[in-house]
C-alpha cells in the first residue's frame, strides 16, 4: 500500500509540548493560574493554525491510476471509487495510528513529568530529613558538651553523686539516640516506599504501553494485509477489464490483399461500428480480393444474431461507398464468415441517387431528450428556424402543464412565442428585470422543496441582449446558474443566438459544455470548415451538404447528425416562407413565478393546475383536509406538511382577496 506523505508544521510540535506542559503544571499549586491557562491556549491555537499547513501529495501509484482510469465508463469509475475508498480508509488508519502514537507519547510525557515530580518530592523530603538529622545531631553534640561540663562540675563539686548523675545522663543520651535512630529509620522506610511505588508505576505504564502498541500493530498489519489483498484483487479485475475493453473496442481490419477492396472493407467496418446500435464485425483471415469487375471481402460477426441487421444496411453501404449496385451480402455455407461482393462502377460519371428516406431513416431526432433537464444552446443564422426550435424544445421538455416564459428582444408586431403557450417579454429593460427575478426564483426553489413546478425559459437572440446590457457578465452568470443548479429544481433554460464564439456571447468552451448544443443549417456547415471540425463518415458529409435544413448536435462531447426538429421535411431552403412543423398551439396559463412588467399575471404559489383544481373544489374544508385530499399528507409537524400548509394558506388568501 502506498504511504501518504504529510508535511508537519512545527506548530504541531508546539501544540503537543503545550499539552504536556499543561498537564504537568496542573498539579503545581505554586504556579500562577494565568500561566496554567495560557499554556493550553497556546497549544490549541498552534494546532488550529498548523491544521491548515498539512498538505497531502499524491503518490506515483495514485497518479498512475488516475491517468489510466481517465475516460473509462461507469463500471470502471466504480472500481476507481472503491480504490479511492481504500486509500481514504488507509489514510484514516494512518491518522488513527498517529493519534494513538500521540496519545502514547503524551502518556509517556505525563509519566516522565510524574517521575520528575516524585523525584523532586523525594529530594525535597530527603533534604528535610537531612536537615532534621543535622539539627538533632547538633542538639546531640550540644547535649554531649553539656554532659561533659556537668561531669566536670560533678567531679569537682559532688564526687559522691558521680555515679547517679552519670547514670541519668547516660539514660538521657540513650533515649535521644534511640529517637534519632527511629526518625532515621522512618525516613529511610518512606524513601524505599516512594521508590517502590515509582518503579511499580513505571512498570505498569510500560507494560500497558507495550500491550496496546502490540495490539495496534496487529490490527494495523491485519487491515493493511486485507486492503493489500483487496487492491491486488481489484487491480487484477481492472487489468482483465482493460483487456476485455481493448478486445471489444478494437475491430480487426485487413492487413493485406487488394488495395481497393481493402479500402472498401475498412470503410464498411468503420461504418458498422459507428452505428447507433453498432454491428461489431472483424475482417476475416482471408484478405480482400479483386475478382474482375467486383471487389470481394469477408467479415466475421461477433454477434451472429445481427446477420439480419447487417443485411438491412445494404442500401446505406451502397450510399456510403457511392456504388451503382447494392452489395451482395451472404453467409458462406458451412462457415461463420460473411461474404461481401461490391460491383465496381464501370461507367464513367455514374452518380448514386439514394432516396431521401433511405438516408434519413438512420438519422436520429431530438425527441429522445424529451425527459431531459439540461439546457440547450441553439446556434443558427437568420432563417435557420432557431425560434421555432426553441418553442419546440420548450414544448417537449415541459409537457402540457408547466410555466413557459420567452425573453425575446425582437419586439415583433406579432408574437410567435405567445401562440404556443409562452409568456413573452420583448422590452430589454423588462428582460433585464426578469433575469434578476429568475435569480431570485432560483434561490427560493433552493430553500423550498415544494417549489418544483417545471419552468421553461427561452432566451432568443442572446447576443442582442448582452450587447445592450450594463453588466453582461451578470446576465451570463444567471444563465449559467440556472443551467447548472436549476436542473434539480425544475428550471430549464433554452438559449438561441446567431454565433457561438466567445466574442459574440462571452462564453468559453467550458461554459458551453454545460449545455446540450444544436447547430442549425449554415452553422452546421461552418463547423465542417473549422480546423477542429468534427469527424463524420462520407455519407454524413454528403447529407449535410445536400439536405436543405441540416442539424448537428454536440452532447456530452459526442458529435452526431440529427433531423431539424421543425423543418426536416423541406427539400428547399428559404429564409422565409417555410412555416415550422410539429408545433402545438396552446393558450398561456397562470404562472407560478413573478413576471416583469405584467402585473395582471398572478403567481399560483408553485401549484399545478390539477392541484389548484382540487384545492378550489375543497376550499371550504379545513386546511388539514385540503392537504390530505390534494397530496395524501396527514396532519403532522413534519417540514413537508408545514410547507404544504403555508402554500395552501397563501393561495387561499390570494384567491379570497382577488376572486
Amino acid at each position: 500500500m502506498p504511504e501518504h506523505k504529510e508535511r508537519k508544521s512545527p506548530l504541531i510540535v508546539i501544540g503537543v509540548v503545550s499539552a504536556a506542559l499543561s498537564i504537568g503544571t496542573a498539579f503545581d499549586k505554586n504556579l500562577h493560574p494565568g500561566i496554567k491557562t495560557a499554556i493550553p491556549l497556546v497549544g490549541f491555537a498552534s494546532c488550529l493554525i498548523a491544521r491548515h499547513g498539512v498538505r497531502h501529495e499524491l503518490t506515483e501509484l495514485e497518479e498512475k491510476f488516475a491517468e489510466r482510469w481517465d475516460g473509462l465508463d461507469h463500471w470502471e469509475k466504480e472500481i476507481i471509487d472503491r480504490e479511492q475508498n481504500h486509500a481514504i480508509a488507509l489514510k484514516k488508519l494512518e491518522q488513527e495510528k498517529r493519534t494513538l502514537h500521540n496519545e502514547h507519547v503524551a502518556k509517556l510525557n505525563n509519566l516522565r513529568e510524574a517521575e520528575n515530580r516524585y523525584r523532586e518530592q523525594y529530594e525535597n523530603r530527603a533534604a528535610e530529613l537531612q536537615s532534621e538529622y543535622d539539627a538533632l545531631l547538633a542538639e546531640l553534640n550540644k547535649d554531649k558538651r553539656i554532659h561533659e561540663k556537668e561531669k566536670e562540675l560533678q567531679e569537682a563539686l559532688l564526687a559522691a553523686k558521680k555515679d547517679q548523675i552519670a547514670t541519668q545522663l547516660h539514660e538521657q543520651h540513650l533515649e535521644r539516640q534511640s529517637e534519632v535512630d527511629n526518625r532515621e529509620a522512618l525516613l529511610n522506610q518512606r524513601i524505599r516506599d516512594v521508590n517502590s511505588q515509582l518503579e511499580a508505576l513505571q512498570q505498569q505504564i510500560a507494560d500497558e504501553y507495550q500491550e496496546k502498541l502490540a495490539a495496534f500493530e496487529d490490527e494495523k498489519n491485519s487491515i493493511l494485509d486485507r486492503h493489500a489483498r483487496e487492491i491486488d484483487s481489484w487491480r487484477q479485475r481492472y487489468q482483465d477489464a482493460q483487456k476485455q475493453i481493448a478486445i471489444s473496442k478494437a475491430p480487426k481490419f485487413p492487413i493485406g490483399g487488394d488495395e481497393i477492396a481493402g479500402s472498401e472493407c475498412i470503410k464498411v467496418i468503420q461504418f458498422l461500428w459507428r452505428l447507433e446500435k453498432p454491428i461489431k464485425v472483424d475482417c476475416h483471415e482471408r484478405q480482400p480480393q479483386n475478382q474482375g469487375d467486383q471487389d470481394v471481402f469477408w467479415l466475421l460477426l461477433r454477434d451472429a444474431t445481427q446477420l439480419a441487421d447487417l443485411k438491412s444496411k445494404a442500401s446505406e453501404i451502397q450510399y456510403l461507398l457511392g456504388k451503382g449496385h447494392k452489395p451482395v451480402i451472404e453467409q458462406e455455407k458451412g462457415e461463420a464468415s460473411i461474404r461481401f461482393e461490391l460491383k465496381r462502377n464501370t461507367s464513367p460519371g455514374i452518380v448514386l441517387k439514394a432516396s431521401k428516406q433511405d438516408v434519413e431513416d438512420k438519422i436520429p431526432t431530438l425527441a429522445k431528450y424529451k425527459n431531459g433537464d439540461r439546457g440547450w444552446l441553439v446556434t443558427g443564422h437568420p432563417g435557420a428556424g432557431k425560434t421555432s426550435v426553441l418553442i419546440w424544445l420548450g414544448q417537449i421538455l415541459g409537457g402540457d402543464d408547466c410555466d413557459r416564459i420567452a425573453l425575446n428582444p425582437h419586439n415583433d408586431e406579432k408574437s410567435t412565442f405567445e401562440l404556443y403557450g409562452y409568456h413573452e417579454i420583448t422590452s430589454l429593460t423588462e428582460i433585464y428585470q426578469q433575469f434578476e427575478l429568475l435569480a431570485e426564483e432560483l434561490n427560493l426553489r433552493g430553500g423550498d422543496s415544494t417549489r418544483r413546478r417545471k419552468l421553461i425559459i427561452a432566451v432568443d437572440e442572446l447576443g442582442k441582449i448582452l450587447s445592450n446590457a450594463e453588466d453582461p457578465t451578470r446576465i451570463m452568470e444567471i444563465i449559467r446558474q440556472i443551467n447548472v443548479e436549476g436542473r434539480k429544481l425544475g428550471m430549464v433554460i433554452l438559449v438561441g443566438n446567431h454565433s457561438q464564439t466567445t466574442t459574440a456571447v462571452k462564453m468559453d468552451a467550458e461554459y458551453r459544455s454545460a449545455f446540450y448544443q444544436l447547430f442549425l443549417v449554415g452553422a452546421s456547415r461552418e463547423l465542417l470548415r473549422k480546423p477542429n471540425a468534427p469527424e463524420f463518415q462520407d455519407w454524413e458529409y454528403k447529407w449535410i451538404q445536400d439536405t436543405a435544413y441540416p442539424a448537428i448536435t454536440l452532447i456530452n462531447g459526442q458529435w452526431s447528425l440529427c433531423l431539424h426538429p421543425t423543418h426536416w421535411d423541406y427539400s428547399e431552403y428559404r429564409d422565409k416562407g417555410n412555416p415550422p412543423k410539429g408545433l402545438k398551439k396552446t393558450s398561456t396559463s397562470k404562472l407560478s413565478i413573478k413576471l416583469a412588467g405584467i402585473g395582471q399575471v398572478e403567481p399560483n404559489q408553485g401549484l399545478s393546475s390539477e392541484e389548484i383544481e382540487v384545492i378550489n373544489k375543497f376550499k371550504k374544508l379545513p386546511v388539514s383536509e385540503i392537504i390530505y385530499k390534494t397530496w395524501g399528507l396527514k396532519q403532522s409537524r413534519s417540514p413537508q406538511y408545514k410547507a404544504r400548509k403555508a402554500q395552501v394558506l397563501e393561495f387561499l388568501a390570494k384567491t379570497t382577496h382577488n376572486p
